[in-house]
């Protein structure tokens, strides 16, 4: 068998992602592919293999030779664990990359980017020791923090080359997807004239990419850049995500009645399916949200009811209805009457997403 350049992606798909984000990320892998395959050197070397992960990780595609590829849909879940991510993609190589030994050349350090546009929520110390130990000789690691919402701090840890994607211009997302292809295409030429060991990347573009130089500690804030609230359809029982962005200065130049002191607006409705729990941690703590903070009401998006943030006393989680009256909660079975109130006066707590 020829030597394998072994490329992984390793995608963060927590619920932050959810929406454009998500999709972006599925034509950045769709279309370093298809670049990919125009190249014969690319196509006699490179295989490919994709992970995802939220609150626990999951192989999507293992190794694959490159002309038999097909990007997977990405999943989304609760919770961004990075440290189980990383043991993950760590057994992976250990399972799939061919190991040079004294009758054989075995595969090329593999190349592996690292998406991710959070903080961790699980502890990633063991990761880290393990990763330091015995991976980072005989891997190349490219991390690239979406917006630099990601802890840099560890990113700088595991690697020299951290990148801050900065999506900022229209359709950013085909130069990262030119700047990944070309990247790798340098990078499959090096490793056969025998540089190997030193990832060539590709000159980067400063409108959509920048290099990471300080190693800053985003641990998760009081005020997370997004909050999600995770819903079922009354009829349908499919479970849905509803995603609000933090930001009291655009909601305060919306010229609100001054009763309506909310700091997070909407920007998605999103269907989901059943394999969302699959990917969630629920050994996280959920303290819940107020409503009350949470501007915007979308109608459902598995069957258009009018209101999707109806809250279920009983379990604490919303699900959609159309009116007042009397429901059954697709979560826990139980009906209750169900009431408009007046958020000035009361204060409803729904469980939140584990971001």
């Amino acid at each position: 068998m020829s030597r394998r350049l072994p490329v992984y992606f390793l995608l963060d798909v927590s619920e932050s992602m959810a929406g454009d984000e998500l999709y972006q990320m599925e034509e950045v892998v769709s279309g370093v592919i298809t670049h990919l395959k125009k190249d014969p050197h690319c196509l006699e070397t490179v295989h490919v293999g994709v992970s995802a992960f939220a609150g626990k990780p999951r192989t999507l595609r293992p190794l694959t030779d490159l002309i038999d590829f097909t990007t997977p849909e990405l999943p989304v879940g609760g919770g961004t664990a990075l440290g189980k991510a990383l043991e993950h993609i760590m057994d992976q190589i250990e399972n799939e990359v061919v190991l040079n030994t004294a009758q054989s050349r075995g595969d090329w350090q593999p190349l592996i980017f690292l998406i991710t546009d959070g903080a961790p929520t699980d502890n990633v110390s063991a990761a880290l020791t393990r990763w330091k130990l015995q991976f980072s000789n005989r891997a190349n690691l490219v991390a690239i923090s979406m917006s630099g919402a990601a802890d840099s701090s560890i990113l700088h840890e595991l690697t020299e080359n951290v990148f801050v994607y900065l999506d900022t211009v229209p359709e950013a997302y085909l130069n990262l997807i030119r700047w990944i292809s070309l990247s790798i295409q340098s990078h499959s030429k090096s490793v056969a004239s025998g540089t190997e060991n030193k990832v060539e990347l590709s000159k980067i573009d400063q409108e959509i990419l920048e290099v990471s130089r300080t190693s800053i500690s985003n641990k998760r804030p009081e005020n997370e850049k997004f909050i999600s609230v995770i819903g079922r359809c009354e009829s349908k029982k499919h479970p849905y995500l509803v995603k609000f962005r933090y930001g009291p200065q655009e909601i305060e130049d919306l010229h609100l009645p001054e009763d309506i002191n909310c700091d997070y607006y909407l920007v998605a409705s999103v269907p989901l399916r059943d394999s969302y729990f699959a990917l969630c941690d629920d050994t996280q703590p959920n303290e819940g949200v107020s409503l009350n903070r949470l501007l915007g009401q979308p109608p459902c998006p598995h069957c258009g009811a009018s209101t999707s943030m109806a809250v279920d006393n009983a379990c604490g989680n919303i699900h959609c209805l159309d009116g007042e009256g009397f429901h059954v909660c697709p979560w826990c079975g139980e009906t209750g009457e169900y009431l408009e109130v007046d958020r000035s006066v009361e204060e409803l707590r729904a469980k939140k997403g584990l971001g």
